[in-house]
Order: structure tokens, then sequence, then C-alpha cells
């Protein structure tokens, strides 16, 4: 997309008067720029020398910054051997819970479901052949009853023919 020309006024010349004005706080502030970059510099050099005279500590011979009492202290983690198996122990079981705890509460579930399914009772056509066949054994029962009432009947009219002596009939 191209841009449309701006239209921007031409510089005002300065006066000599308005030069006169800005020149000491244009010197003031060229000291300030070249005063930070010679403590830079100084800094720069006192962390080198600090380094190259330390035994191991470059922070040693370097001079503390205004408002601070001391320089930093640098502390090294020291971890104990104990620590590290105890650590793996720790992360090891918590992983296996995470792993294996879902397959853990899909087998409670089914353990679960398959006792409330026995617990249930039976089905209702379980219930309803039960019953037909309770019935049946009942009417079995009525049947044998009555044949052996029969056999009971029989028996008797054997018993009484053979307590009587046969009698011929009677001539007529």
């Amino acid at each position: 997309m191209p841009s449309a020309p701006q239209n921007t006024p031409p510089p005002i010349p300065q006066t000599a008067a308005q030069e006169a004005a800005q020149a000491p706080a244009t010197a003031a502030r060229d000291a300030a720029r070249q005063a930070t970059q010679q403590a830079a510099r100084d800094a720069r050099e006192a962390v080198r020398k600090a380094i190259r005279t330390s035994d191991g500590d470059p922070l040693a011979d370097v001079p503390a910054i205004a408002g601070t009492e001391s320089p930093p202290v640098i502390i090294e983690p020291k971890i104990p051997e104990e620590v590290i198996p105890i650590m793996g122990i720790l992360f090891g079981s918590i992983t296996v819970m995470v792993v294996l705890g879902p397959f853990a509460r899909a087998i409670a579930r089914r353990i679960d479901r398959s006792t409330v399914a026995a617990a249930a009772g039976p089905p209702k056509e379980l219930e309803r052949k039960i019953d037909q066949l309770q019935q049946s054994l009942d009417t079995m029962a009525i049947e044998i009853e009555r044949i052996s009432e029969g056999q009971r009947f029989t028996s008797k009219l054997m018993a009484e023919r053979v307590a009587e002596p046969a009698r011929l009939p009677e001539a007529r």
C-alpha cells in the first residue's frame, strides 16, 4: 500500500539566542553520557581484574555497590545422596498409581456389577418356569394319590373275597 506524502512544515531556523540557551543542556547531556560510559568501563575492568586475581570467587574483590552491605552470595545446591533413591521411589509409586489406578477401578466396577446382578434375584422367566414346575408336581401328587386310593380299594375287595368261602349258586 503506497504511503501518501506527508505534509510536514520545513524546519524553522533557530536564532543565535536559542542555540546559546541550548548549549549548556547539550554540554551537560554529553558530560553525563561520558561519565556513564567511563563508569561502565571501570566496572568491566574491575570484574576482569577480580576474575584474574581471585581464587575461584569472581565477586571477592569487586567493590560493593553504594547502598548495599555486601556483595551477593551465590549458593550452590547440595543434594544429599540418600534423597535421590527416596525421590525415585516416590515418583515411581506416583507413576504406578496414575497408570494402574484406572485399571484397578475398572476391575472393581466389574466385580461390583456382577455381585449386584447376582443379588438382584432370578429373572422373571425363571420364576415362571419354577411356578409351572411346582404346579406340575402338585398335579402329579394328586394323580398318584388317586392311583393309590384305587389300589387300596381293589386290594380290600380282593381280601373280602378270599375271606368268604366261595358259594355255589343255589339250584332252583
